[in-house]
């Protein structure tokens, strides 16, 4: 039967207040796994309510009560982290939910891709100002759409801009329309035209 073992940490220097000391730590294990209660991790700062040791010092489960860890739970996989549910459920069923009432959702592939791979992909944006509600995608080299059809519709603004080369092609038909087209070249650089538009490419040189 195990019994209560008084721990303490003085990793964080010898007569530190701020070391953890724990009077009610169990240990249930063997040399396959473990399980702590009251586990106090090696700096000294964190007492872990509950924790799961696999034999693999790396391979662990805890449940953190205080310090700068308080109400954290971390997994540690020195390999796969698989999560599999939704068996019994119907296609129109939420059957995995990410909730996060405050703070960021951080997905981090930092020596690999991301896949999403579903029937559908839906991304809803929402913001209170006009500060938020942003999508934003950054690419350091492509970015690549690939589809049968691709609408993009902007209520108030929409530009597409490079400061090297753009071309629009259409091997069938090619459709523009404006309530006025305007056309300006790199010669209203040095004269403006008749229609103006020399302010138009200065803008653009910014």
């Amino acid at each position: 039967m195990a019994t209560p073992q008084n721990r303490q940490n003085t990793r964080a220097g010898s007569g530190n207040s701020t070391a953890k000391q724990n009077y009610s730590a169990i240990r249930y294990g063997n040399n396959d796994g473990e399980i702590r209660f009251g586990q106090i991790d090696k700096q000294g700062a964190v007492t872990a309510g509950a924790q799961l040791n696999a034999k693999e010092g790396t391979h662990t489960f805890s449940l953190d009560n205080d310090g700068p860890r308080e109400g954290w739970t971390t997994s540690i996989s020195p390999r796969n982290f698989q999560v599999d549910c939704g068996r019994d459920n119907k296609k129109e069923q939420d059957s995995m939910m990410f909730w996060c009432e405050n703070g960021n959702i951080v997905i981090n592939a930092g020596n690999g891709n991301i896949r999403f791979i579903a029937n559908n992909v839906e991304f809803t944006v929402k913001g209170d100002d006009g500060t938020e509600g942003n999508f934003t995608v950054n690419a350091s080299e492509s970015i690549i759409l690939d589809s049968k059809k691709i609408q993009a519709t902007a209520k108030s603004f929409l530009k597409l801009a490079t400061p090297a080369k753009m071309e629009i092609c259409a091997n069938e038909n090619l459709k523009l329309y404006g309530g006025l087209i305007r056309g300006v070249s790199d010669a209203v650089s040095g004269k403006d035209s008749k229609l103006g538009g020399k302010t138009f490419w200065a803008e653009q040189q910014k």
